[in-house]
């Protein structure tokens, strides 16, 4: 009979597919069980059964995952102030990090000259059918390509800054949410999506991006006292908003006052860049030598060892 197969339910004349909800997933989607229409006609309604059930099923596997998501938020702790500025400056180390590896693989004025005598050679031995335009391009685009190399990363740059203004304007977060989810999972934090705290870290981050991809992070900035005067002085490096990240990341692990007193240090010494004001830091983190034992007079040497030969002798010969 047709009331005797699995998941199917008849009712007034007209089949449907059933699933029954499991207990611990009623109050989430409200039901005890999950019902959609067949039709009329039973060898039409039999052959939809089977894709209407998948269906059914994947919304309770849907409702399963996000209690196992709730459940799981619950255990997270909120997002603070305090990890925006963490955030923040984990993404500029990583944009820094990613910037420097890219120009570690831009082609070397060097590389691109070796590559242009090496094609130069090869047409000179005949190796290159120069009456051919399509061999002379073929033989040519790995000199092209080096030398196009530093103006499409430019091209890349100004194309992903443009994205990121334009999405900050905007309200649009979708550029950075993946970046939102991997800080928000390794550091066990919360910040559910639509939530003000989630937006201010999206907006965050994408300014974060935005200085780093203008080259100007910091100019806009009000740095207290040594840490504005080390800011100035960097400023005629050329890696000099690096070194400025070092400095300022080590804010989050050493405090404000620790930092400005290793700046003001390495100002006193005329000198400002980032390792030695992190040096200074570390050195003072270190635990301050042991004491020198104090010799009692007691113990001290009446006559103190002498490397002399004749002093010897004469000592022998008194005894």
């Amino acid at each position: 009979m047709a009331g005797q197969v699995k998941n199917l339910k008849i009712k007034g004349g007209r089949f449907y597919a059933r699933v029954s909800v499991p207990a611990h997933l009623r109050p989430t989607l409200g039901k005890s069980e999950l019902v959609t229409a067949l039709g009329g006609e039973r060898r039409a309604a039999m052959r939809a059964l089977p894709a209407a059930v998948a269906t059914l099923q994947r919304q309770i596997a849907a409702a399963e995952a996000k209690t196992a998501g709730d459940r799981m938020d619950d255990l997270r702790t909120p997002i603070t102030t305090a990890d925006y500025g963490s955030a923040v400056w984990k993404r500029y180390q990583a944009m820094l990090a990613e910037d420097e590896a890219k120009r570690d693989r831009l082609p070397s004025g060097d590389a691109i000259e070796a590559e242009q005598d090496r094609l130069m050679q090869r047409a000179q031995a005949g190796q290159i059918a120069l009456a051919d335009p399509l061999a002379v391009l073929d033989a040519s685009l790995d000199l092209l390509v080096m030398k196009d190399a530093q103006a499409f990363d430019q091209s890349a740059r100004r194309a992903k800054l443009d994205a990121l203004r334009a999405d900050l304007t905007e309200n649009r977060t979708h550029l950075v949410e993946h970046e939102i989810d991997a800080y928000l999972d390794r550091h066990s934090l919360t910040a559910p999506e639509g939530s003000a705290e989630r937006a201010t870290l999206a907006k965050r981050l994408m300014r974060a991006e935005i200085e780093a991809l203008h080259g100007a992070p910091f100019k806009d900035w009000v740095l207290p006292g040594a840490l504005e005067q080390i800011r100035r002085k960097l400023q005629g490096s050329s890696d000099g908003d690096r070194q400025m990240v070092k400095i300022l990341g080590a804010v989050l692990t050493e405090g404000m006052p620790e930092v400005q007193k290793a700046c003001a240090e390495a100002l006193s010494q005329s000198v400002h860049s980032a390792d030695v004001i992190l040096n200074i830091l570390s050195r003072r983190r270190d635990p301050e030598p042991a004491p020198l034992l104090l010799t009692s007079p007691a113990l001290r040497l009446t006559h103190e060892p002498v490397a002399d030969c004749a002093r010897y002798d004469l000592l022998r010969r008194a005894s």
